[in-house]
């Protein structure tokens, strides 16, 4: 059972989530969170949300539980095709292999309405948590970094202090053209 307000509490130890029956059966600390579970993050619904990352999607969006958008490519590449295409996906759910920071104000500006991932950065459930967007992930990394290795992802490197999510789009497309310029030396 959750609250009185339906509510129930999330924490992640070890970077699995663990739902709690009260929020007060929640230790304090910096992983903790709470989200509003409706049909859509059910345990039972969220494992079958995992089964598209598990197929090969790298990003699937759902609109009462049926994938209206499916993508197998990599970073925020899904999330701008969909921008680019006009996509009406307000309200949807989006399961997605790895969300930072540049992806979660992607999906606020698209107005997703709650966020399933394999890994989510602590930025971007900050981000869509803010926002109201409710979020699930199996893990939760202090950040994401880049395909290297290296460093911390571009994207993350691009969107560092932005919260407007019109904002953080232009800096992404700046980032991606600038990367692809690069590429092309």
């Amino acid at each position: 059972g959750g609250s009185a307000d339906g509510s129930r509490a999330c924490a992640v130890h070890g970077g699995v989530p663990v739902l709690c029956s009260t929020p007060d059966a929640v230790a304090a600390g910096p992983r903790q969170t709470k989200i509003r579970l409706d049909h859509s993050l059910t345990e039972t619904f969220m494992e079958d949300l995992y089964r598209y990352l598990e197929d090969g999607y790298t990003c699937t969006i759902l609109q009462r539980g049926a994938p209206v958008y499916q993508s197998r490519e990599r970073g925020v590449r899904p999330l701008l095709a969909l921008i680019d295409a006009g996509a009406d996906v307000h309200g949807c759910t989006a399961v997605d292999s790895i969300v930072g920071r540049a992806a979660a104000l992607l999906y606020v500006y698209l107005g997703i309405a709650a966020v399933t991932a394999d890994v989510m950065s602590v930025g971007a459930r900050e981000v869509l948590t803010a926002h109201g967007i409710e979020t699930t992930a199996r893990t939760i990394a202090d950040h994401i970094i880049n395909r290297r290795g290296d460093g911390l992802c571009p994207m993350e490197i691009a969107t560092s202090g932005i919260t407007d999510p019109a904002e953080a789009l232009a800096a992404i497309r700046k980032t991606v053209a600038a990367l692809r310029a690069a590429a092309q030396k």
